[in-house]
């Protein structure tokens, strides 16, 4: 779990350092990008916990404050990396960086989380069928979780990339 949790915020860190630097025209090289994110390790990690238990009991008190600091702090992270503000800084960056467009981030989450879904569904539906045509129901779960694992570090890198892309345009906006 730590291993995979470590590897997660390197792909991560890498992900919005290789995002940034090409939407800047640079020609970003990703093994040097993914070596200079060792540092944002433990950062990374603690944002995640502070944004994981905001958003948390966001959501526990009537689910759409939750919503809204998700969307809020939705460029922390990008923001931490490119930037190094601190922790609680790049709540506060995400905060001031999203304001006025909140709303647009909002409908761009929600159609990628259909789409996430869809795909996911479909993907399941056919990795099932397959299994039962085969006959080898055993070999479902082997296949299954093979499946969650690609479509799992697809996602990431998706999503990255798309958080990075969001802080990006957001930088551009309000910074020039």
């Amino acid at each position: 779990v730590i291993a995979l949790m470590i590897g997660s915020v390197l792909l991560q860190a890498a992900t919005i350092r290789v995002a940034v630097a090409t939407l800047n025209g640079d020609k970003p090289s990703a093994f040097r990008e993914l070596s200079r994110s060792y540092g944002v390790i433990l950062p990374i990690i603690g944002l995640a916990i502070v944004t994981g238990f905001g958003i948390g009991l966001g959501t526990l008190l009537l689910i759409v404050p939750g919503v809204i600091l998700a969307v809020m702090w939705i460029v922390a992270t990008p923001a931490y990396v490119m930037e190094r503000p601190g922790v609680f800084g790049a709540l506060g960056r995400s905060r001031n960086l999203t304001r006025g467009h909140r709303w647009p981030i909002f409908g761009l989450s929600v159609v990628y989380f259909v789409a996430y879904f869809v795909i996911s569904a479909v993907l399941g539906g056919i990795f099932v069928a397959a299994a039962m045509i085969a006959g080898d129901l055993n070999g479902l779960q082997i296949t299954s979780t093979l499946a969650n694992a690609l479509l799992g570090a697809i996602s990431g890198v998706v999503t990255s990339a798309g958080i990075s892309s969001i802080y990006y345009e957001l930088r551009m906006i309000k910074e020039g």
